[in-house]
């Protein structure tokens, strides 16, 4: 019987690698089809390489989306469903069962798949019955049990195989006595336990197997699947022996059916140039989905030796995956800081639920700690503080792109208001012989920044929201934006600081057009500096909370007319309450009958904001035609029949 189950095994085994290989083929040719493609585009990318093998499915979405917003939505939200799904099931994998990437031990073994029932097939009465044809058949019998051990295995289960043995009495009592001495020993007692249930655990029948969940918190496989999705690599660091630590990387897959599984054992023999050999490997892209498993002493030994460092974290960034086991809390914060040593660009994020997690907390970048059962130790330490691991979608890829985009335009709109403002003085001082005579009236030109240009770069910084959250969620790839820096960089900074020197210099010249042509005779410098002030905190205030913001609400509306409102209100009250000269301007009453009561004034002000909103839409328009980003062509399916149920429903918002 012992080499039928071992036949048998060895079968079921040989299957189990088939299969294995030939999924790991397909991720090779998916992963090398994802490499071409981004080197001949540069849309957002899946994983760790690209997304481009989407795009074509995506601008065929995106063209159908458009052309039948007037018409039906239904045809653009199928699309998009299926696209969804379709990333979803390439991210979880092949869901056929595979051959187990680590023994179990002998006492616990075994997984036993349950087999799903679809809610539309009606049910078999004879559905829970014992085949007596394949249950006399022990070859069958072997052979189905050990696919369900393999099955269940690559699901992340806790296993156990069942075996059973007839003793007769005096032959259980001898070994007992065997065993209650071996158990008592004060000498090598688990050497002599170990020879006492060999004794035992001989000629036994099997009786079959069954499994258990390693409980997670809910949500905790799909949370690491998006983040995979969007291009983050996760490590697990933990104290765990090596079988469970693995055994959990099944379960929250971050180990997935055809992953490789690296060992690195300071203990076995030429354990340096198998790590060698893997770098190797993995550099040339060998392997589909590699997952590094160290341990704690295995880690200590590599950071005792220069070399055998350099290798190992160059490794580990390379790899998709990493496991460390037995470790110590000061090992975990020690990983993090290599880490940051080796790679000066990464970005650290570290999570964890418990007092040892705390110097890995306080080493990373950005720490997260989680208020449960283990206390609120982490959460206290941690910058950010949630109640469950899956809320970490919700803090990545919603409020953190939002927060990064927010942040982005601040700074941007903060040097592109100023520069459209001031440059206008530049301009004017070639007419003054470069004096230094300003042409903005002091009071106004003081309370520029704090009454008419803070709410219209404030409320931006604040409720801008260029995506829904359903949509964020529900494609993660999305994030990869806020990864490689599209908000804020140097292109995008010139982009600005050169559109502002242009629409300074309109402002200034559409003004003084108006005044050469209209006005006759000499006129006071104040009514000319005013219409361009004038110009500038309207076109300001307009292009920023209309043009530019996508997400506008009822504030965004009321802080426009406020602003605007309260800048003519302002000129009444200056107006007015001026002396008849201030600064050598004609302040007092010139609002109210000098230049307000003037056509050429209000003409010049209406064609310098004509000149300016029409520049600003040519370019929007151009640039959504031919060259939309990512973010705006979602847009264009958000807008789409019942598109945003369907990114609702596969977002599985949280609640």
């Amino acid at each position: 019987m012992s080499r039928l189950a071992m036949k048998k095994a060895a079968e079921v085994d040989r299957k189990a690698s088939v299969r294995k290989s030939m999924e790991a083929e397909k991720a090779l040719q998916r992963k090398s089809t994802q490499i071409g493609d981004s080197r001949a585009s540069s849309h957002f990318p899946r994983n760790s390489t690209t997304l481009s093998r989407h795009q074509s499915t995506i601008r065929r979405s995106f063209g159908k989306a458009r052309a039948s917003l007037d018409q039906s939505g239904a045809t653009v939200t199928g699309e998009v469903e299926t696209w969804l799904t379709t990333r979803e099931l390439e991210e979880s994998g092949p869901s056929t069962p595979h051959r187990a990437l680590y023994q179990s031990p002998r006492h616990s073994t075994a997984l036993s798949p349950i087999s799903p029932v679809s809610p539309t097939v009606p049910e078999d009465p004879l559905d829970g019955m014992v085949d007596e044809a394949i249950a006399a058949n022990d070859a069958a019998v072997f052979e189905r049990c050990f696919e369900h051990m393999d099955a269940f295995a690559n699901e992340g289960l806790r296993t156990l195989l069942f075996a059973y043995r007839y003793m007769d009495e005096a032959d259980y009592l001898a070994w007992r006595k065997t065993y209650q001495e071996a158990s008592t020993s004060l000498v090598n007692r688990n050497e002599r336990m170990e020879a006492a249930g060999e004794l035992i655990e001989q000629d036994f029948t099997l009786a079959g197997a069954t499994a258990i969940e390693d409980k997670l918190q809910a949500g905790v496989p799909d949370t690491i699947d998006k983040l995979r999705r969007a291009n983050i690599k996760v490590w697990m660091l933990t104290g765990d022996k090596r079988e469970t630590a693995i055994t959990i990387g099944h379960s929250a897959r971050i180990c997935k059916p055809f992953s490789e599984i690296l060992i690195i054992d300071a203990t076995v023999k030429d354990w340096e140039s198998h790590m060698t050999t893997t770098l190797t490997d993995v550099c040339r892209g060998m392997i589909a989905h590699s997952v590094v498993v160290v341990d704690g002493h295995s880690l200590g030994v590599i950071d005792g030796n220069e070399a055998w460092k350099c290798i190992f974290y160059d490794l580990a960034v390379r790899a998709d995956s990493v496991i460390c086991c037995r470790a110590s809390p000061a090992q975990k914060a020690n990983l993090i800081k290599c880490i940051r040593d080796m790679v000066p660009k990464s970005l650290t994020l570290a999570i964890g639920d418990g007092a040892n997690d705390i110097p890995m907390i306080q080493a990373s970048h950005v720490g997260v700690g989680i208020s449960g059962r283990e206390g609120l130790q982490a959460a206290r330490t941690a910058d950010f503080a949630i109640a469950q691991f899956r809320f970490l979608q919700r803090l990545l890829f919603v409020h953190g792109r939002w927060n990064y985009l927010r942040t982005a335009h601040f700074i941007l709109v903060t040097f592109w208001k100023e520069l459209v403002f001031y440059l206008v003085q530049a301009v004017y001082q070639r007419y003054t012989g470069y004096s230094g005579t300003s042409l903005y009236e002091n009071v106004s030109m003081g309370v520029y920044n704090t009454l008419f240009t803070s709410l219209c770069v404030i409320l931006p910084g604040i409720l801008e929201q260029d995506l829904k959250a359903e949509t964020l969620l529900a494609v993660p790839e999305l994030y990869i934006d806020c990864q490689r820096g599209k908000a804020f960089n140097l292109k995008k900074f010139v982009k600005w600081i050169v559109l502002g020197s242009i629409e300074a210099v309109i402002a200034y010249f559409s003004v003084w057009a108006v005044e050469e042509t209209l006005v006759q005779g000499d006129n006071h410098l104040f009514a000319f500096g005013h219409a361009v002030f004038t110009i500038c905190v309207l076109f300001i205030n307009i292009k920023l909370l209309f043009l530019d913001m996508h997400y506008k609400t009822a504030i965004i509306l009321g802080a426009l007319f406020i602003t605007v409102g309260g800048w003519f209100a302002f000129n009444l009250v200056l107006s007015a309450a001026s002396p008849a000269v201030s600064e050598g301007k004609m302040v007092h009453d010139g609002f109210i009958h000098v230049f307000g009561s003037q056509l050429w004034w209000w003409a010049s002000v209406v064609l310098g904001l004509v000149h300016l909103v029409g520049l600003e839409l040519v370019l929007k328009t151009v640039a959504r035609i031919y060259f939309p980003t990512v973010a705006e062509q979602w847009q264009e399916i958000e807008r789409a029949g019942d598109v945003r149920k369907v990114l609702k429903e596969h977002a599985a918002e949280i609640a």
